[in-house]
Formats: structure tokens, C-alpha cells, sequence
């Protein structure tokens, strides 16, 4: 990687922790899971009005078990689940809202719901540029996951590298020998993936 493609990911970088900072200071919705009597959980979310939420809960072997997105009307969101029809075993409720990830660790056993960890992530950066044909991610890795870069074409995995799970991850990746299409690029970071879309003409 040469000097000015390095120079850019770190203005790129500096860029998404300033971001970052005011995101999770005044923008970012706060999410809370509570365990309820029986097998039920309610997930409340302040400061959701304006908001995206896309919330997803996938079992340990990340298939999807659940999934909606909406748009709150209010400022208080505020959800109960029934889990009672959920396999015996540990999920990851996932929530996603203004470029932040937040996820709670679930363990639904004995006919209750416990909590675990909670993380929040900032979603990664992509840039792809068809003047040079490279794609460009940096990606700030709060809790020191293993990340994978990947590229689909449809549902065929045609790329797929294992990259540093240092705090800050900074790729970039030539898609010049890609034939024209669609193809999805995917940095998946522990349980969390994140999709981006590129063409190339």
C-alpha cells in the first residue's frame, strides 16, 4: 500500500472516531434489554424518534431466527418478545441504528431469559472508487473481534480473507479482474456483518 493510499485511510479513520464520538454521544439511541418473568425479554430503546432500527436475533451459528426493521414514531420504543418458541441455548440480539451496533448476549434456559455481554460497535466505512477499481474499508474494532472481508457474487463466496483484529482495521481491496455485475462485499466482525453493495461496469 503506498504512502497517499495510506495517508487517505487515516483521514478516513480520524473522520469516522470524531463521527464516531458525536454519534454515541448525542445521536445514538440507547439500548436496553430486560428479562421478564417466563421466557420473555423486553428491548427498550430511548431517543429511537427519527431513527432507523433494524433488529435481528441469530443463534450461535449466526442464522437469523428473527428480524424487523422500523421507524419509531416516538422517542420511547419499547417491545416484548416472546422467546418461548427459541431453542434452549445463547442468541445475540442485534440492533442497528445511526451507523451504531449495539448487542446483547441472550441465554434462554429453565424456562427464564438471561442477559450477558453488550457491546456497541460503529459500522465500518466503505469507499469504492471505479476510476482505480480499488474498494477501501477501515473499520474500528472496539472489541478486538476476528474480522473476515468477503465478496459474493450472488450467493457465491469468490473472495474471502481473514484480516488484523487489531483496533483499527484498514483495508483496501483491487476488484479490477471482477467481471461486470453485482457483487456484495461483506466484513464480518465476530457475530456482526455488514453488507455493502458494489458495481462494477
Amino acid at each position: 500500500m503506498d504512502m497517499k493510499t495510506t495517508m487517505k485511510i487515516l483521514s478516513m479513520l480520524v473522520i469516522l472516531i470524531t463521527s464516531g464520538q458525536l454519534t454515541f454521544a448525542s445521536e445514538t439511541p440507547k439500548v436496553e434489554v430486560k428479562p421478564l418473568a417466563g421466557k420473555n425479554a423486553m428491548l427498550e430503546i430511548n431517543d429511537a424518534e427519527n431513527a432507523t432500527l433494524e433488529i435481528t436475533l441469530q443463534n450461535k451459528s449466526g442464522e437469523i431466527v428473527y428480524y424487523s426493521l422500523t421507524e419509531p414514531e416516538t422517542e420511547k420504543y419499547q417491545q416484548v418478545y416472546d422467546l418461548s418458541n427459541y431453542k434452549t441455548g445463547t442468541y445475540d440480539l442485534i440492533v442497528t441504528s445511526n451507523n451504531v451496533v449495539t448487542e446483547h448476549q441472550l441465554t434462554i434456559a429453565d424456562n427464564q431469559v438471561s442477559l450477558g455481554e453488550k457491546q456497541m460497535t460503529q459500522q465500518p466505512f466503505f469507499s469504492y472508487s471505479d476510476e482505480d477499481d480499488i474498494l477501501r474499508i477501515a473499520y474500528l474494532n472496539f472489541p478486538g473481534e476476528k474480522v473476515k472481508l468477503k465478496v459474493y457474487d450472488g450467493n457465491e463466496l469468490i473472495y474471502n480473507k481473514a484480516l488484523d483484529n487489531s483496533f483499527s482495521v484498514n483495508e483496501g481491496l483491487n476488484l479490477s479482474k471482477l467481471q461486470a455485475g453485482q457483487y456484495e462485499v461483506v466484513l464480518a466482525a465476530g457475530s456482526k456483518k455488514f453488507a455493502y453493495p458494489v458495481t462494477i461496469r
